[in-house]
């Protein structure tokens, strides 16, 4: 049994938001209209946890990964199979 584990603090500076002017193509208008990114958070939490259990050529996996912020949260788990022949 092997496990593992990270722990990342994400900081950000006063970033700004991701914009981008588009229009729709073949329109007869050269009119534009701006499309705005989404907010990120400027302090966030990333952890990542799992256990690797191995036999043989065979390894089973479970995982999580989270992101925690102040006003966000957001969970994730993964689990693998590894066959080596």
């Amino acid at each position: 049994m092997r496990p593992r584990a990270s722990i990342a603090w994400e900081q950000g500076y006063n970033a700004p938001l991701p914009t981008a002017n588009l229009r729709f193509a073949g329109s007869a208008s050269n009119a534009t209209y701006l499309v705005t990114g989404p907010t990120f958070a400027r302090s966030r939490a990333d952890v990542d946890l799992g256990v690797d259990v191995s036999r043989g050529g065979f390894t089973l996996g479970v995982g999580y990964q989270g992101q925690f912020a102040s006003r966000t949260r957001q969970d994730g788990f993964t689990a693998h199979i590894d066959l080596v022949f």
